[in-house]
């Protein structure tokens, strides 16, 4: 027997393809954002200390940045993306709503407004 589709569910399967595209493109953001901290690290430690002799504290500000966005990269890919890559819509809701606000005030604008964008479309589903 062939099963029928509704139009909810193919604007379901819209909807999570979505959001599922905003939580990368928010991955995406977080990715450039460690490589940014490594590269800050990177400068700082190489070529600032021994040239420019600034501050060894200043070295800090590189580690802050890579582990900051290490961490908010596998927040949003532990608790949001793999969820809704294999169908689990009901554990990323809350963390994609909690994770976009903190982002929005810590992380970055982008990333957190990508991640309340996948919240809106998957909250009724």
């Amino acid at each position: 027997m062939a099963q029928r589709t509704t139009s909810g569910s193919g604007k379901n399967q819209n909807d999570l393809n979505t959001a599922k595209a905003f939580v990368l493109i928010a991955l995406i953001l977080n990715a450039i954002a460690v490589l940014v901290g490594l590269g800050l690290f990177v400068f700082i430690r190489g070529l600032a200390l021994p040239v420019f002799q600034v501050y060894p504290h200043v070295l800090g500000y590189g580690i802050l940045a890579l582990a900051t966005g290490l961490i908010w990269l596998i927040l949003n890919y532990a608790l949001v993306y793999k969820p809704l890559t294999i169908g689990r819509v009901q554990a990323a809701k809350n963390p994609a709503l909690i994770l976009g606000v903190l982002q929005l005030f810590f992380a970055g604008l982008i990333p957190g407004i990508c991640l309340l964008i996948a919240w809106i479309l998957i909250k009724d589903m």
